[in-house]
């Protein structure tokens, strides 16, 4: 039985990582490597780096809280029979992974066991306990009861729900987690809402961040359209910034505080900005550079957002 769940949830990680991989040329944020293991952690016997083979819990009845958190080399996790219960922030940060099988004999999951997942389908054996459905719907995880473990699953052949982002998920590319808000035939759109690192201290070592022009999410390309509020704010090292061609709002106090940054590289003729904090507490050296053909009109944009107009310039 292992071993079937175990091949169910490789398909499963291989098709939902092919969905949240972007273009290596679309983003440049440093990656700090995280490597620590947790004190008294369960039995595992899945290679560290490796992207396949899960991590496998057992011989314990508790998953302690914080047990692995921050780990961004977990891809797949499972969690076997015997466990009772998953504490508080057992997995949080923890960017990558991107299955979960839970056993029935789970009764119990902690505040914010799978925070800060955004690419986490859940799989939970039929019959588990409704406090535990209860709590994927509290934490807003996708989740599914009752897989079968046959040959040719359903969640193989047809990646379930994962593979396609709706609108309101979020998913995360090249550290920085975008959420969808817009998606049609013909027409799909994100925005980036802040960096998808667990620790604040991770954050601060970023220096430089790009916001592309489009994202690959489950193979489609989905346009980058804005910068959320208070994305990047009093991130303490980032120096310069790159905002796409397709970028048509930037967010209030979307770098606020960020008392370093002296280059934004501004690509997008058509912007707004909302409010008059987005450059507040930034360095007195900040440029802000712009297309020359659009620079008497995002000059007059960026001075209402509280930026001197001495500061843009044409790129």
């Amino acid at each position: 039985m292992r071993k079937q769940i175990i091949g169910l949830l490789a398909g499963v990680t291989l098709l939902a990582m092919g969905a949240a991989v972007g273009s290596a040329a679309d983003a440049d944020v440093s990656q700090p490597v995280q490597s620590a293991q947790p004190s008294a952690s369960p039995t595992q016997t899945a290679s560290p780096n490796s992207t396949q083979e899960p991590l496998i819990i057992k011989g314990t009845t508790k998953v302690a809280d914080k047990a692995y958190a921050g780990r961004k080399d977990l891809r797949v996790v499972v969690i076997e029979s015997g466990v009772t219960e998953i504490g508080a922030n057992a997995f949080d940060g923890c960017i990558n992974l991107h299955a979960v099988y839970i056993p029935k004999s789970v009764t119990k999951v902690g505040k914010k066991a799978f925070n800060q997942c955004p690419n986490l389908l859940v799989l939970m054996e039929s019959g588990i306990a409704q406090s535990v459905v209860d709590e994927m719907y509290q934490q807003e995880l996708q989740f599914r009861i009752g897989p079968t473990y046959k040959a040719g699953e359903e969640l193989v052949i047809n990646p379930y729900r994962i593979g396609y982002p709706q609108v309101g998920r979020y998913w995360s590319v090249n550290n920085i987690r975008y959420k969808v808000v817009k998606k049609t035939d013909t027409e799909r759109e994100v925005v980036a809402m802040n960096l998808s690192y667990a620790k604040n201290s991770d954050k601060n070592k970023v220096k430089k961040v790009v916001i592309p022009n489009t994202v690959a999410l489950a193979g489609k390309t989905y346009r980058v359209v804005g910068v959320n509020k208070n994305a990047f704010k009093g991130l303490k090292n980032l120096t310069t910034v790159t905002i796409g061609k397709n970028v048509r709002n930037i967010g209030a106090k979307a770098f606020y505080g960020c008392k370093k940054l002296k280059t934004v590289k501004i690509q997008t003729k058509k912007c707004t900005f909302s409010g008059k904090s987005i450059w507040k507490k930034t360095s007195k050296k900040l440029v802000v550079k712009v297309p020359k053909s659009a620079l008497k009109k995002m000059r007059k944009q960026l001075k209402k957002s509280g930026l001197k107009a001495k500061a843009v310039k044409a790129a």
